[in-house]
């Protein structure tokens, strides 16, 4: 028996891997992951410390989480895991710059053309 998702399901994913790659970018451009170097806090704590809104971020750090960038507790607390370790700046083999770049409006707009 195959674990493949179903054709349409595929797509799907294929459709919507932006979403992913942009809010990526936006908590790498944000600094997020460097926000919970410490231990995890809460999203309206990182907003405030970042400059965002904090109904947003909440939503970008919950979906996030859910691929495994970071960790969400019951509380709504957010860890960071080593996939968001990746995003952390001024760390070896820290990811952040590309993610940043990889997701300006200078690098995906091109691939509609």
């Amino acid at each position: 028996m195959s674990n493949e998702l179903p054709p349409p399901a595929q797509m799907l994913q294929l459709i919507m891997g932006y979403w992913i790659s942009q809010a990526v970018g936006t908590a790498a451009r944000l600094g997020v992951s460097d926000q919970l170097v410490d231990s995890p806090r809460k999203s309206s704590e990182i907003a405030h410390a970042v400059g965002a809104d904090p109904q947003a971020l909440f939503r970008l750090m919950r979906m996030l989480a859910s691929i495994g960038v970071f960790t969400m507790d019951q509380q709504g607390g957010f860890g960071l895991t080593p996939l968001g370790d990746t995003l952390r700046s001024s760390v070896p083999g820290s990811l952040r710059s590309f993610a940043i770049a990889e997701t300006a409006p200078g690098h995906w707009q091109p691939w509609g053309k």
